[in-house]
């Protein structure tokens, strides 16, 4: 995604409608804003809010670190980050998820 340079929104989501038997869960898989920047404090309420998502998971990848961080203020940010919100699930190094089950016969997954 890297709003920073694509000029990329949450509102380019596709939006599905919200149907009262299905969990909606999006899976959000690395790349999205560098950790040194301000981006990611804009970005984050807005990926979360947006689409009436029961939970969002987000698997940090390499770029997210790059932009002028160092590994230790990335861990530190995904740290914060997995406390911001209870629907949000942060896979990270120091985070305390380190896998995720779920189980049903309606669980709608995009990522």
């Amino acid at each position: 995604m890297m709003p920073e340079t694509t000029g990329w929104k949450p509102s380019q989501l596709p939006q599905w409608p919200k149907k009262d038997d299905t969990f909606r869960l999006l899976v959000i898989l690395g790349n999205v804003a560098h950790f040194a920047g301000d981006m990611p404090l804009v970005l984050w309420p807005e990926l979360v809010n947006i689409g009436d998502w029961d939970h969002v998971v987000y698997v940090p990848g390499l770029r997210d670190y790059g932009g002028g961080g160092t590994l230790q203020l990335g861990d530190e940010y995904l740290a914060r980050l997995e406390q911001w919100d209870e629907r949000l699930t942060v896979f990270g190094p120091g985070c305390k998820t380190k896998s995720i089950y779920f189980t049903g016969p309606k669980v709608f997954i995009a990522g």
